[in-house]
């Protein structure tokens, strides 16, 4: 009898628990959503590789040192960034689902790291003035110059100095890192430009 009755206790007990816990919603589990964001879901490092290659083996050592200024890893912000400015296309219009759809994502942002470590490589095996050595002197002369905010952006994000020194053979020649600006900020714009007009049309 006073078997029976604990057992009642407990059910009412868990019972209670589990009003408590549906009336609430999920306060009781709480996310830190920065924290989710940063995970990495990829790692991308070419160099390993690089060192058993014929064509590039002897600068592999080179390549690892920029590449450590590089954004070698992919995040869980990269992908939902990638699928909220073009990905969610594939779900609305060409019935991806969406795990085809993140694959697909997910895929295009390694391959977009392994083409840019193959470009360090390729600029470093064929830059006439390019080293690992005078990359790094250039970054740390520009972040000399800089101030304020620019400063503090750069040197947390080392990998745009790296890829202008590249781009413009060693700090030289401006017209390609210029084209590149030119690019990137147009391709800003352009798709600002097509969400404010669905917005309008809407």
């Amino acid at each position: 009898m006073n078997k029976k009755h604990t057992l009642k206790k407990v059910a009412a007990m868990l019972l209670g628990i589990a009003l408590t816990v549906g009336a609430t919603g999920c306060g009781f589990v709480t996310t830190d959503s920065q924290k989710d964001l940063q995970q990495v879901i990829a790692e991308v490092n070419i160099t390993e590789q690089l060192k058993t290659s014929t064509e590039y083996g002897d600068i592999a050592n080179d390549v690892a040192k920029l590449v450590k200024n590089l954004a070698t890893d992919v995040t869980k912000r990269d992908l939902i960034s990638y699928y909220m400015s073009t990905g969610y296309q594939y779900v609305e219009n060409y019935g991806y689902t969406y795990e085809q759809t993140f694959t697909m994502l997910l895929d295009g942002l390694i391959d977009r790291e392994i083409m840019i470590q193959y470009a360090v490589a390729y600029y470093l095996k064929n830059g006439a003035n390019i080293t690992a050595a005078n990359c790094e002197a250039y970054i740390n002369s520009e972040l000399e110059q800089a101030t304020g905010k620019t400063k503090e952006l750069l040197s947390e994000h080392k990998e745009v100095l790296t890829l202008k020194y590249l781009l413009t053979d060693g700090g030289t020649d401006m017209e390609d890192y210029d084209s590149a600006v030119y690019a990137l900020k147009k391709s800003l714009n352009d798709s600002l430009d097509s969400m404010e007009s669905s917005y309008i049309t809407a």
